[in-house]
């Protein structure tokens, strides 16, 4: 039935209640005043046909005037004494007849409980409050009537117009479908299909279209309506437009997947980890929460098994490395980290390993490569760089920084320590009887005889041509080179077989001793040289220490 009541404030509410007592809503929106008005004047019919009370109950309400069946419905207030125990209000069509009354009593009885006045007031105030939130909130709401095949939009509020751009005239008694458009089989539809059926809650994504036909992003609530007699009567959408929130996502979503192919097709091991913590918030360890496909070419420990572990649990390999406390490092500080390491493990494949770490939150991302390959190239490189290609021996690249290290020692050690010149006696004549090639020969088997002559902490060089430098640290005595320099002369004048013909190679040495003299590389060199010099103009194949300018 239709009550409204007159409130101190002056304004008027109107308040619909169903058959049951229900109430149903309360506002001043012209658009859902219609529709209030509509239920009302519905309400108001299925009383008068069902009420049947006889003219003495209505002397019961006095003061209670209800229209005929043929009344046109509208609002006006009515005066209501506050001691009177039951709301109603003033329903005018012709003049007061039996049959209103009868239609109020109805409306008493069916209530099932008569409210005071001031509770009255209260509830209409309440009811009023939310259809003003109702009109002011920003997301799109609408109520469709779950009586009528379709479930059509019996109202829109405002933010409803704003988001689709159709007014409540163009939408109200149309089913809401035709905001999918053509799109009408998506999945967020099929499921509020299925939650009208069964009469359930739900919440779907839903892409809809706008009068001007753009598309967007519709979150979806929708939640079923029922009368106090457990009767479903509605369904209200809580509409929000989330089209921002899901083309970032998707955008994100285009990123990840970018980021994932690029992981994948990436050469190196890729590792994102997350710290753990204990209850002091001291880091611990790392777990691995994302592992690219080439780990697997790195680690002999299956990747399933490594996803979601402990780091140095499942590879101890990293503290005893060291390797830990740089990625601790790098979470605490933000640092990033580029390292290289030799690795002996026997659940690592690679035996050097090239790591580069960057925070990420409260962790970090190793990318690792396996640089084993470089490396054995690098020493190759560097092998060659340094040593002579003829004889294996060390070149004169390396001359002055191993006579300096020698002497730094020998300072160090308060020792000494000696330079040999060794020149091959008669070499050329090998060059011009046997060949270029017999003299490589030559070469190559007096520096294999050098090599057998010296100590491990000796250092031997070749020049050039026949030309030979050895770098001996760590002596006591003048003696110890002595004894070096009658052991190689011996050992060259062994007889040798060159270019299938016997040979006898003799050689003149010089030695200069440090400390000495020569406080410099380029000196002691120097003296060194004199001193050969001196051997062969005393008839080669033996050795002379320097012991000044002759």
């Amino acid at each position: 039935m239709l009550n409204h009541l007159e409130k101190p404030l002056g304004s008027v509410d109107i308040l619909i209640t169903g058959q049951e007592g229900e109430i149903l809503s309360i506002s001043h929106n012209k658009e859902l005043s219609t529709w209030l008005q509509d239920e009302a004047s519905r309400a108001v019919e299925r009383a008068t046909r069902q009420v049947e009370i006889g003219p003495n109950e209505a002397k019961q309400f006095p003061n209670i005037s209800v229209a005929s069946p043929s009344f046109a419905p509208r609002f006006v207030p009515t005066e209501v004494s506050r001691e009177a125990p039951i709301p109603f209000v003033e329903v005018v069509g012709k003049k007061e007849s039996p049959l209103q009354q009868e239609a109020q009593r109805f409306d008493s009885l069916a209530s099932g409980q008569l409210l005071s006045l001031d509770q009255q007031i209260l509830l209409i105030e309440e009811v009023h409050r939310y259809g003003r939130i109702f009109d002011s909130i920003s997301n799109g709401i609408a109520i469709g009537d779950a009586t009528r095949p379709g479930t059509p939009l019996v109202y829109i509020n405002p933010s409803f117009e704003r988001i689709t751009g159709y007014c409540a005239k163009e939408v109200v008694g149309r089913n809401c479908n035709f905001l999918q458009g053509s799109n009408t089989q998506q999945p967020g539809v099929v499921r509020i299909r299925e939650a009208i059926r069964a009469v359930h809650d739900e919440r779907a994504l839903l892409r809809n279209y706008r009068k001007d036909g753009t598309p967007f992003w519709n979150e979806l609530y929708l939640s079923p309506i029922f009368d106090l007699g457990g009767t479903l009567t509605h369904f209200v959408g809580i509409q929000n437009d989330v089209t921002a929130r899901i083309e970032a996502e998707l955008k994100l979503s285009d990123e990840r997947d970018l980021l994932h192919a690029a992981a994948e097709c990436s050469m190196d091991c890729i590792y994102v980890c997350e710290a753990v913590r204990d209850n002091a918030d001291e880091i611990v360890d790392f777990t691995f929460i994302y592992l690219n496909s080439n780990v697997a070419r790195m680690v002999s420990i299956p990747l399933e098994r490594l996803l979601g572990g402990r780091m140095c649990e499942l590879l101890p390999v990293n503290r005893t490395l060291g390797l830990f406390d740089l990625y601790k490092h790098v979470t605490l500080t933000g640092e990033p980290l580029v390292h290289e390491f030799p690795v002996q493990d026997r659940d690592v494949r690679s035996n050097w390993i090239r790591i580069q770490a960057v925070k990420l939150k409260d962790g970090l991302v190793i990318t690792a490569s396996d640089i084993t390959l470089r490396k054995r190239m690098e020493e190759l490189t560097i092998s060659e760089g340094q040593h002579d290609s003829l004889t294996g021996l060390l070149n004169r690249r390396v001359l002055k920084d191993r006579i300096e290290q020698a002497m730094l020692r020998t300072d160090r050690q308060k020792q000494m320590m000696s330079v040999f010149v060794i020149d091959l006696d008669s070499f050329k004549t090998i060059n011009d009887t046997l060949g270029h090639a017999a003299g490589d020969e030559t070469l190559a088997t007096v520096a294999d005889r050098l090599r057998h002559c010296m100590r491990a902490v000796d250092s031997a060089i070749r020049m050039g041509g026949d030309e030979f430098i050895v770098v001996m640290p760590e002596i006591r005595h003048r003696t110890d080179s002595q004894m070096l320099a009658t052991r190689i002369l011996d050992e060259l004048s062994l007889p040798m077989t060159i270019a299938g013909c016997p040979l006898e190679v003799t050689c003149s040495i010089g030695i200069a001793l440090y400390p000495g003299s020569a406080p410099t590389v380029e000196e002691l060199l120097h003296q060194a040289d004199v001193a050969m010099y001196s051997a062969k103009q005393k008839g080669k194949n033996q050795f002379v220490m320097y012991e000044g300018e002759v």
